[in-house]
């Protein structure tokens, strides 16, 4: 709702959400700015039914990390490493600004391939932000690794 994907997803994304508001018995948000923006675009659609659960916070998924058998992470511990877990889209979660920072980070010599790395997990195979890596010189830095279940992800985050 925030934000724009172009103008024929825009459209679809209003098509989902009028139908998704109108015929939802309860719904609910990641955080109380974007329920509030909905509730502003939907009136009493929304204001009836909604919970927020900020940022999908369970505490449950805490305990059953605690009884993981494998608490290992995608990480070397030689490094400094950001992580992301999540889908990117040029119109909404576009990396390419993260990209340019990163290069000239690299560039001042502040950050090497030796102690640093950028982790995209569930974001795809990397395969259309490879050409922009390999111009910025930072495709060293960055890896794009395979999806996992939501718990795992949960154990690279903490």
């Amino acid at each position: 709702m925030n934000g724009s994907a172009g103008k024929w997803l825009d459209y679809i994304h209003k098509k989902i959400d009028t139908k998704v508001m109108t015929n939802a018995a309860q719904i609910t948000f990641a955080t109380s700015a974007v329920r509030d923006l909905y509730q502003t675009e939907y009136g009493e659609l929304v204001s009836l039914k909604n919970t927020v659960i900020e940022n999908g916070y369970d505490e449950a998924n805490f305990e059953k990390l605690a009884g993981m058998p494998d608490n290992s992470t995608p990480f070397s511990a030689d490094k400094f490493t950001l992580y992301y877990s999540g889908v990117l889209y040029p119109n909404g979660r576009d990396p390419e600004p993260i990209f340019e920072a990163l290069s000239a980070i690299k560039a001042d010599g502040l950050i090497t391939a030796d102690n640093f790395e950028l982790i995209f997990q569930g974001a795809g195979d990397g395969n259309d932000f490879a050409q922009k890596l390999t111009q910025l010189g930072i495709d060293d830095l960055v890896r794009f690794i395979e999806p996992v279940p939501f718990i795992n992800a949960l154990n690279n985050m903490t």
